[in-house]
């Protein structure tokens, strides 16, 4: 461990009954010991590096428990004493639920009190199943991030939470949430979901891939870019940006208005003049590095949209660029369009899909 004379909490003042015994089985170590040794211990990095390879030789199945990321199924499996369960759940700050995991519906879960708990990641089919007082356990006050992952074809099937009570119960906390991402095909009422993007304010990654969201409107886009913070934007391909919305944008921030934390616009779909919108849009974002783009050939007109490429080829920190358009006789790429964005000095990956109309 760290020299002693560096370390605020010495080892000495570690209770008893966390310091591993030396004639105690390696594989009968209590698997929430590390978290609760971690308490005691200064966060230096000599320190956590010692901390580590002690954990690396330990090789217990509850490694996954250490820095305070646990599994409720390994929990419950390890610990048997409700009291020692409870005090490690309330140290807990990731949870990670598989798919079609059934351990959402042992109630122990609703007694304990996740007071650190900042990131939950859930499968939709799970998320859709879990009961209200569940979720009312999960979603507390510490929450930061909450992602509901993609099932891959698991069968939809009638749930109880099909009311979305799950996203009733962010609304309340979204002031402390920076990250959302809805990767499953899940509907979103629109009321729910602008309550909480109105409350939202510090958010920094946004990705809602679900196409049941495209009654989103220009008010929810302003709220999500209102954040200073943001920093990565993945918006579904049913919602479109076009003139009326930029020039609703454009009004509502400030003239010199600028998004200098974005770094990744994973999807963002225009319309109706595509490259002469995106091209309005683009600049407040000088700082992108991934650059997402779907241009719908509606009013498409060369000599107004082919400048989007210009704009494009303009941000110099790019490095990966997926543009998707949909071609006709009016929307055409001129070899011109293309040498724009070869020029960009840190493009490592140029992607442009075409698909006739």
């Amino acid at each position: 461990m760290a020299d002693r004379k560096r370390t605020t909490s010495p080892f000495w003042q570690i209770p008893a009954e966390v310091i591993p015994a030396v004639t105690s089985p390696i594989g009968k170590l209590p698997p929430e010991i590390i978290s609760n040794i971690f308490q005691f211990l200064p966060h230096d990095t000599i320190t956590a590096a010692n901390v580590v390879e002690v954990c690396k030789l330990w090789q217990f199945q509850g490694a996954n428990l250490v820095w305070r990321r646990a599994t409720l199924r390994d929990l419950f499996h390890y610990v048997s004493d409700p009291q020692r369960v409870a005090g490690f759940a309330s140290q807990i700050e990731t949870l990670h639920f598989g798919p079609r995991q059934g351990i959402l519906a042992d109630a122990r879960i609703k007694t304990l009190d996740f007071t650190r708990l900042q990131r939950i990641q859930i499968y939709g089919h799970n998320l859709s199943f879990t009961d209200e007082d569940t979720l009312k356990a999960l979603i507390t006050p510490a929450l930061k991030v909450f992602e509901v992952l993609d099932d891959f074809g698991v069968p939809f099937r009638p749930a109880p939470n099909d009311d979305n009570v799950w996203l009733a119960l962010l609304v309340p906390v979204a002031h402390q949430i920076t990250e959302l991402s809805f990767r499953e095909q899940i509907h979103l009422p629109y009321e729910l979901l602008h309550d909480f993007l109105r409350g939202a304010i510090h958010l920094e990654r946004v990705v809602i891939e679900s196409e049941d969201s495209s009654q989103m409107t220009y008010h929810d886009l302003i709220c999500i870019l209102t954040s200073p913070k943001l920093e990565h934007l993945d918006l579904p391909g049913t919602f479109n940006i076009d003139t009326v919305v930029v020039n609703s944008l454009l009004r509502h921030f400030d003239p010199d208005w600028s998004l200098p934390a974005m770094r990744v616009l994973g999807r963002l779909s225009f319309d109706r003049g595509a490259g002469r919108v995106a091209a309005r849009l683009l600049p407040v974002m000088p700082n992108l590095t991934e650059l997402g783009l779907d241009l719908n050939p509606t009013l498409w007109d060369d000599a107004k949209d082919l400048k989007v490429f210009a704009v494009i080829g303009g941000l110099e920190k790019l490095e990966v660029v997926n543009i998707h358009m949909q071609l006709d006789d009016k929307c055409t790429i001129p070899s011109s369009s293309l040498l724009e964005l070869i020029r960009l000095p840190n493009l490592k990956e140029l992607i442009i899909e075409t698909q006739k109309k």
